[in-house]
């Protein structure tokens, strides 16, 4: 059931007055608000593959003069990524997120990842969605909804 409190709450809002009904529903439609979804494993190993990062870490890790521990952790990271061991990478989950930021932090000490680039690769999981979906229930605002909100 749509929840049309929220939306009269939110064209009760200044930044709608003198609006007319169709730029109302047009100003809502368009709002947005982030929400962080999994990162498939196939996007990852994308990123990571056209960044340069995963050769980088195959030659760090091929490279037996480099650390041990670091050269282990860049071929987990290979091998994960190049077998499919992760369907998604999903950073709301505080194991995996802590799992995901171990591999990170090897790649970056291996030099074979920058900070920013995992700035990058995090923020992948913010994907715009629709405030009136997440706030109301219902994919978009129509005219009958701005009744409904209305008279609620």
């Amino acid at each position: 059931m749509p929840k049309y409190a929220a939306l009269k709450t939110e064209i009760a809002k200044a930044d709608y007055s003198g609006m007319t009904d169709e730029q109302i529903i047009a100003a809502v439609n368009a709002k947005t608000t982030p929400v962080a979804n999994p990162i498939s494993g196939q996007t990852v190993k994308q990123y990571m593959i056209r960044r340069g990062i995963l050769g980088a870490a195959s030659i760090y890790s091929d490279n037996t003069t480099n650390a041990a521990e670091l050269r282990a952790a860049c071929r987990a990271v290979v091998d994960s990524l190049l077998h499919d061991a992760f369907a998604e990478f999903d950073l709301g989950d505080t194991v995996a997120k802590s799992d995901i930021d171990g591999f990170c932090a090897a790649l970056i000490s291996a030099g074979c990842m920058t900070a920013d680039q995992q700035t990058e690769l995090y923020s992948m999981q913010n994907v715009p969605t629709s405030w009136f979906s997440i706030n109301v229930g219902i994919p978009s605002v129509s005219q009958p909804d701005l009744d409904l909100a209305r008279a609620a």
